[in-house]
């Protein structure tokens, strides 16, 4: 390694637990290597000035919204498409908490919404449209390279279920499932050590 490949410095190691009687010059002296780590992924980690303020005023879209009758199913379709064109007119990712704050609910909200354990007849089907177009968009990206993969599983899993799954086949292994009754008692018998005296 050289000296561009990182920066050594020297720095003095303490004993754990110093002889009072120990001189300084008793001390040893180790290279400390500077190591700069590249993130698995450059692109996901590739923050540029600025994009942390408009990730800020992504968020604070929604506060200045005028509420909506949230039980009134027009209403809620409204605000959800016009969450969308937001996202499209300022080249954003849609996000499940995204479309839950525009409509100014909890996402656990959206997602009891969602599954029709409440407002089944007048949303239901509402927010399942949603949230498959927002499952086939992150479909997308994932397929397309446009985000980290690690990401794209964490958000699947979490937004639209996904999990990982084995499928277990168990094949009962019995030799004795088609054998003649007769026949097993005859083969027991005979491996049955001899127990007549002589």
């Amino acid at each position: 390694m050289n000296q561009n490949d990182a920066e050594t410095y020297r720095q003095t190691e303490i004993p754990i637990a110093p002889d009072p009687d120990m001189r300084e010059s008793d001390l040893k002296t180790v290279p400390i290597v500077k190591r700069h780590l590249a993130p698995a992924d450059p692109d996901s980690m590739d923050v540029k000035p600025g994009d942390n303020a408009r990730y800020v005023r992504y968020a604070m879209a929604c506060w200045n919204l005028p509420p909506i009758d949230i039980s009134d199913p027009d209403q809620v379709w409204n605000r959800i498409t016009d969450y969308f064109a937001y996202c499209e007119q300022n080249d954003r990712k849609p996000q499940l908490v995204g479309m839950a704050n525009w409509l100014g609910i909890s996402r656990d909200t959206l997602n009891s919404w969602k599954r029709g354990e409440y407002r089944k007849d007048t949303h239901s089907d509402i927010i399942q449209k949603a949230v498959s177009a927002l499952e086939e968009m992150w479909s997308e990206y994932m397929l397309n390279g446009k985000i980290n993969p690690a990401s794209g599983i964490f958000l699947s899993k979490n937004w639209f279920g996904y999990r990982d799954e084995q499928q277990l086949v168990v094949t009962p292994n019995n030799p004795l499932e088609n054998a003649d009754p007769d026949e097993v008692r005859r083969r027991y018998l005979n491996a049955l050590p001899d127990t007549t005296e002589s």
